[in-house]
């Protein structure tokens, strides 16, 4: 199996069938399946989705000139295998999905693979899952909410979805269709009250749904340019109220102030970068992983001033970097299928620390911190998929 293989998380960014998610690996490279990104809207659009009387929705902004950009910068690297625990699943190929852990420190996730919603134990490595209502293989980003309860984007079946472990209920909250295009929900996020922020990659919208009144509020973001449209699709919520986003085409960061309505889009140096996820930093610089070039970047809101970084090859060159997550002391996480490795980059001495996977071709893909400092991340690896914990 080549380490560029697409696994269903892939195609459901670019193919217009769920038939094609469901056919064996390897028929075609990752590459090529996430360069077509004018398919995802066509992949979008064939999918059905359930309408919505949503709330007034502003949608008028103004686009405030990017701020400066500095070009990729050389980094040292250290190399050490990874002590990990694994936690296999028990059902092949189930594709999983971007984790979160919730405040008890179980840790939860979509199976794209399955059509399941997938909660590990860490105490005692059981692993349980349930069945969305209506769901079309599509869980992607994934929360644990302040009510105790996880939330949840279902990108294919157009709604974002709450999941009450006490009482194993779901409930479906139906996102609208806009301009005719269902909104594709992939990253949702709480603010401090309570409200869930979440992209609409095909829409080209960011939402808000209030939880208690069930109503969205959405924005249509302002394309990169005159002739791309927007895509967003990596979130992050920072204390002063901003709601950025990082767009998955375009090498697009913005920001919306939900007071006025107004963007600011930023660039990074890579106009062509494809910005999968974004994470706030304590001293409020927001990281972002580009995926398709091996490097990180770094937003400084106070200057404008977008940065990227190479992650260092020693292995294979650095490439399919997907989610990132920052820690409290400000080291920045990413996880590198390239490298089959997870990797940790320290600011404060703008070195690399690449922790080697002993499990070939481990395909690491979703990865978040619980409060304790601990590295969680999904593996696609082929057919046993695993949670795997790292502790540095």
């Amino acid at each position: 199996m080549s380490l560029l293989a697409p696994s269903n998380r892939d195609r459901a960014m670019s193919l217009t069938s769920p038939d094609h998610w469901r056919r064996p690996r390897g028929d075609a490279t990752f590459a090529l399946a996430i360069l077509a990104i004018g398919v995802l809207t066509v992949f979008i659009l064939s999918r059905g989705g359930t309408a919505l009387n949503p709330a007034a929705s502003p949608r008028s902004s103004a686009v405030a000139t990017p701020g400066k950009t500095t070009p990729t910068q050389p980094s040292a690297a250290v190399v050490v295998p990874a002590t990990v625990r694994a936690y296999l699943m028990p059902n092949e190929n189930a594709d999983l999905m971007l984790p979160a852990v919730d405040a008890q420190g179980n840790v939860w996730f979509g199976e794209m693979g399955t059509n399941k919603l997938g909660r590990l134990d860490p105490r005692t490595g059981a692993v349980t899952t349930w069945t969305p209502p209506g769901g079309q293989f599509g869980i992607m980003g994934i929360v644990a909410g302040p009510d105790g309860a996880i939330w949840f984007a279902e990108q294919a079946a157009n709604y974002i979805g709450r999941f009450d472990p006490g009482t194993a209920q779901f409930r479906v909250f139906p996102l609208e269709r806009s301009q005719g295009r269902p909104t594709a929900p992939q990253s949702v996020a709480f603010d401090t009250h309570g409200k869930l922020w979440f992209t609409g990659v095909t829409s080209g919208t960011i939402g808000r749904l209030d939880p208690n009144s069930g109503l969205t509020t959405t924005w249509r973001v302002p394309g990169g340019s005159a002739s791309a449209p927007a895509y967003p699709f990596g979130l992050a919520l920072t204390p002063d109220g901003g709601v950025w986003f990082a767009e998955l085409a375009g090498g697009t960061l913005g920001r919306l102030d939900p007071t006025s309505g107004q963007f600011r889009l930023y660039h990074s140096p890579t106009r062509d970068a494809q910005v999968f996820s974004l994470a706030a930093a304590p001293d409020g610089r927001l990281w972002f992983s580009e995926l398709q070039y091996g490097r990180l970047g770094v937003l400084d809101p106070r200057t404008g001033a977008v940065r990227e970084i190479a992650i260092p090859g020693p292995v294979a060159p650095a490439q399919n970097i997907y989610q990132v997550a920052v820690a409290a002391n400000g080291d920045v996480w990413v996880p590198s299928l390239g490298e089959n490795a997870l990797v940790r980059y320290t600011p404060s001495s703008g070195t690399f620390t690449i922790y080697t996977l002993s499990a070939e071709r481990s395909q690491p893909y979703g990865l978040t911190l619980d409060a304790a400092g601990h590295v969680w991340f999904t593996a696609d690896l082929d057919p046993k998929n695993f949670v795997g914990m790292l502790t540095p």
